[in-house]
């Protein structure tokens, strides 16, 4: 199987004589039977060989699922080029994988589908708070909940009860998170805040001490010290010239560097989103509950067609961009990063942040050194900020269109 998977005898033979190969192989081998393809098999493989190095699998016994998690991230934050908060999506690659390869041989201790979390019901008032009375959005409202799963899983392993939680719980959760897990500042800022707002609305049911989620003091951020920077324009350039040859990375590739997507807009972009007679497309905004209309260049336009009529899995998903691997689907936001990151590693491609959202910076970027007004680079990429609701609703295509249409200089300059 590792011949199959990996060309260099080197490879074959690190991944042959590495822990629990029989263990490894027989997992791979039921996965190809389920009709996994050699690509998936390979990232399954190589995160088997990364859990062998950060968890000592080779002792007899089963691994509890928080043990993985927690071992998975701070093997990714060891690696060159990770840091902070910016892991999440590799430590699910490694993990998702990794899981069900213990699962399969019996190995992994999970909490049984029949019996609840203790703070279960809590957790789904305060997310129920998010949704009805704050209105924020599913990114929020999801990433919220992790932090507070996160914080009273720990409460439980620690035997103490919401009731008697304190600053000096806190304050430890967030010391892991800067000592242990290696995140940034800016990272434990938002999960500080996070986490106060549960706990300030926890004191409102009367489930904690009052008082307590003002003690709560995130770590500052200094002005400029998170200056968003992506790729310089000359790199986005030849990262899309990279990719003409695949379709469906192609036309992602452009939505992303042209519109300043996030990657869960550009997932969530569906056939019915696309208005072909008055070329414009909406997309649905992932920090804010309202959809935005888009004027549709002809260069992006171009390139969503071909996918659609040419590289497209058939199928009857609404979704516009789908994985290219078994099984087939919607790709998700994590993926769309994913083709970032591996092209820019392919072409050399340096930057602060590697992802959908380093496109997104550089499209910024790009709109202010042409002189674009905040406004107009605001509208474009759909910015939140105070006052900006009425704002928004004045936008007209007109103006979209003189941004959109705007020449991004794709051609080389004599």
């Amino acid at each position: 199987m590792f011949k199959q998977l990996f060309s260099r005898d080197e490879t074959v033979r690190r991944y042959s004589t590495a822990p629990l190969a029989r263990s490894r192989l027989r997992y791979l081998s039921h996965r190809a039977k389920q009709g996994a393809k050699p690509y998936t098999l390979q990232r399954i493989a190589i995160a088997q060989l990364a859990a062998v190095q950060f968890l000592d699998l080779a002792q007899p016994g089963r691994v509890r699922m928080q043990d993985l998690e927690a071992a998975a991230g701070r093997w990714v934050r060891e690696q060159p080029g990770r840091r902070g908060g910016q892991t999440e999506r590799a430590v699910r690659r490694i993990v998702w994988p990794v899981a069900d390869w213990l699962r399969f041989d019996d190995r992994l201790i999970e909490v049984p589908k029949g019996e609840a979390s203790p703070h279960a019901d809590r957790i789904a008032t305060f997310a129920d708070h998010m949704r009805g009375e704050r209105g924020w959005s599913e990114e929020t409202v999801r990433f919220r909940v992790r932090v507070v799963e996160e914080f009273l899983q720990g409460l439980t392993v620690e035997h103490r009860p919401l009731e008697q939680v304190n600053l000096a719980c806190v304050d430890r959760a967030l010391a892991s998170k800067m000592g242990r897990d290696g995140w940034s500042r800016n990272s434990v800022r938002t999960y500080a805040m996070a986490l106060r707002s549960f706990l300030r609305f926890a004191e409102q049911q009367a489930w904690c001490t009052e008082g307590l989620a003002a003690g709560i003091v995130p770590p500052r951020v200094y002005s400029g010290e998170g200056l968003p920077l992506g790729p310089s324009w000359d790199d986005v350039r030849r990262l899309i010239e990279a990719a003409a040859g695949n379709l469906r990375d192609h036309a992602l590739l452009l939505l992303l560097s042209r519109y300043g997507f996030r990657a869960g807009e550009v997932s969530r972009l569906r056939l019915d989103d696309i208005d072909w007679e008055t070329c414009t497309l909406t997309v649905r905004r992932s920090k804010a509950s309202r959809s935005d209309r888009y004027p549709l260049s002809r260069e992006v336009g171009g390139a969503v067609l071909r996918y659609l009529r040419e590289a497209r899995p058939r199928g009857a998903w609404r979704e516009v961009f789908l994985t290219l691997v078994a099984p087939i689907g919607p790709l998700a936001p994590s993926g769309v990063s994913a083709v970032v990151a591996r092209r820019m590693r392919q072409l050399g491609i340096r930057s602060p942040q590697c992802g959908a959202h380093a496109l997104r910076h550089a499209c910024a970027q790009r709109l202010l050194d042409e002189g674009f007004s905040m406004k107009a680079i605001g509208d474009h990429l759909g910015h939140v900020g105070p006052d900006s609701t009425a704002a928004y609703a004045k936008v007209d295509l007109a103006s979209l269109r003189q941004v959109a249409d705007f020449d991004f200089a794709w051609e080389v300059s004599a």
